[in-house]
């Protein structure tokens, strides 16, 4: 199945140099429909170009922080943590990531292409086909696959700890949650 995704220039263009690996966005609807080997086409805002990206993984968590805290930080193309989780914490409220959770998708660049070269491409492909009557085969470019410290990668502790005040206020988040929750009922019940 084939999913579209818009992107600003700044992490489409991390996608396509090949720093970026992992797209994080709330697991709600839209992206619960993402499954392991579809494919998606990002779109950069700013040009129009497009970026064919594999599927390779899915990992689901409660917030952002924990997605942050399992992997190393030249994996979302930053260099340090602490930038990734304010960046991502600007974009989405800590109440969006409770209620719908967070998901990373683990992703592999294919190909990339601008509108223009999308238009050529298919016109000379229906030239082709009805000239010469060949089937149409994709032809994708060479991409970086692993960074060589990828492949000594181990797999870090499953045990993720929170800060002793997270701890301690957890009953509090929890009521928080379920109001925020009830309020949203109550609001789908109004409209």
């Amino acid at each position: 199945m084939k999913h579209i995704m818009h992107l600003m220039k700044f992490s489409y263009d991390k996608i396509v140099n090949g720093s970026k690996r992992i797209e994080m966005r709330l697991f709600d609807a839209e992206h619960q429909k993402i499954k392991l080997n579809d494919v998606i086409e990002f779109i950069c805002q700013e040009n129009n170009e497009r970026l064919l990206c594999l599927v390779r993984g899915l990992v689901v968590f409660e917030r952002f922080d924990d997605l942050i805290a399992l992997f190393p930080a030249k994996i979302f193309g930053y260099d340090n943590k602490e930038e990734v989780r304010v960046r991502i914490n600007r974009r989405f409220s800590y109440e969006e990531q409770l209620i719908n959770h967070v998901v990373g998708i683990i992703i592999m660049p294919l190909q990339v292409h601008t509108l223009q070269n999308i238009q050529e491409q298919k016109a000379h492909i229906i030239k082709e086909d009805i000239l010469e009557q060949k089937p149409f085969k994709k032809t994708y470019s060479e991409v970086k696959q692993m960074l060589k410290e990828e492949a000594y990668w181990k797999p870090v502790n499953q045990n993720i700890s929170h800060h002793e005040e997270e701890e301690s206020e957890k009953q509090e988040k929890i009521a928080k949650l379920r109001e925020i929750r009830l309020r949203k009922l109550e609001n789908e019940g109004r409209e």
